[in-house]
This record gives C-alpha cells, sequence and structure tokens, in this order.
C-alpha cells in the first residue's frame, strides 16, 4: 500500500511465466469488483433516499527487470521491487486521467499478453523517460479478443493511428468515425483526444 494507491507483482517469489497476461486480468477483475461495488453502494443509497458518489480506480501496468527482495534496514524491511520499471508503471497510472482509460499498459506488457485485447494508444515521452514509451489501452480478455466486433475496432484503430502518424486528414477523419462508433462511449475521451490532434494538424497546414 502507498498511500491511496496499491502496488502488485507477479513472478516473485514464486515463478509465473504467465506473469504479464495475470497481472492484466486481475486489472480487469479489479475493474469488474468495482463496477459491481458501485451499483450495490448506489442501490443502498437509492434505498435511503441518497445518491452515492462512483469510485474510480486508474491503472497501470508495466514489464521487465526489476530489483526484488527485503528493502529496508533491519529495524524496518519490506519484501518490494525496485527499478525504472516500477517508475513508469506509476507514469501510467497517472496517464489514465489523461486518456480517460481505466487501464493502461506499457509496451513489454501488451508484447508478453498478446493473447488479451490491446490498442495501441500513442507513442509518449513518460516523465523521467529520454525515449517514447508506446502505450496500450487494455480493453478485455481472450473473449473481447477474439470477437469481431473488437477485430473491426483494431483495424479501424491501426488505419486512424497511421493516418495520424502521416498528417493525411482525408484517410484519418472516415477512420476516426469508425473508431467513435465501435469504440462507445469507454473510448469516447481518447477519440476526443485524436480528434483534438487532428484539428491541430488541419490548423498547421493552413497557417504552414
Amino acid at each position: 500500500f502507498i498511500g491511496d494507491a496499491v502496488m502488485a507483482f507477479w513472478n516473485a517469489p514464486l515463478l509465473d511465466v504467465a506473469h504479464a497476461a495475470n497481472a492484466c486480468k486481475a486489472a480487469l477483475r479489479m475493474q469488474q469488483e468495482v463496477k459491481r461495488l458501485n451499483a450495490l453502494w448506489a442501490a443502498e443509497a437509492a434505498a435511503r433516499g441518497e445518491t452515492a458518489p462512483a469510485v474510480r480506480i486508474g491503472i497501470g501496468l508495466n514489464t521487465g527487470a526489476c530489483c526484488v527482495g527485503n528493502v529496508g534496514s533491519p529495524q524496518r524491511f519490506d519484501y518490494s521491487i525496485l527499478g525504472d520499471v516500477v517508475n513508469v508503471a506509476s507514469r501510467l497510472e497517472e496517464a489514465t486521467k489523461t486518456y480517460d482509460l481505466p487501464i493502461i499498459a506499457g509496451e513489454q506488457t501488451a508484447a508478453a499478453a498478446q493473447s488479451l485485447a490491446f490498442l495501441e494508444i500513442a507513442a509518449v515521452k513518460v516523465r523521467g523517460k529520454e525515449r517514447p514509451e508506446r502505450i496500450f489501452a487494455l480493453l478485455g480478455d481472450e473473449s473481447v479478443a477474439d470477437s469481431e466486433r473488437f477485430a473491426v475496432l483494431r483495424q479501424a484503430h491501426a488505419k486512424l493511428l497511421a493516418a495520424l502518424a502521416a498528417r493525411d486528414r482525408a484517410a484519418a477523419s472516415p477512420a476516426l468515425e469508425a473508431c467513435r462508433e465501435l469504440g462507445g462511449e469507454a473510448l469516447s475521451q481518447l477519440y476526443a483526444e485524436y480528434q483534438r490532434r487532428l484539428d491541430q494538424t488541419s490548423q498547421a497546414s493552413v497557417s504552414g
């Protein structure tokens, strides 16, 4: 526990060959449980003639080599984990607020859990890092990843990212509309951010 946050890690002290996928599935279960609790609290509050504010959590996931073991002094120590990978995971958690997404994962996590439903968001410069990091939204488990709807969304999303990278407004606009329709409310803030970038690209073309 770190203030109002929880840090969890897999593959230590016990070997877990599927540690990336298991971390992702735990994150998905956490979001499901928060949704269940919000519904429960809302019903209890309604029975009292009150309203209950919804609880939201953001989760950052990252994978890589870390220093794991007893950290501290002989007087006070804890079995914990240290390293750049941990710091980036914290930055990814912060990014969930920017994109209004419940779970954001780093590139290595997405690569190690390819059976799950990931969408690449962007390559961003994470605070404290020199090289831009490719970050991904985790949208669901294998059943979501194997669905026809997600396959169509992923294809449209890939076209959108390619068009944005090429500053091709003619290709980006229809891809963005398709993504908005397929992504629904859950991805509305993400595609609003892409619309903002698209508008900036257009303005830059006119002024140049």
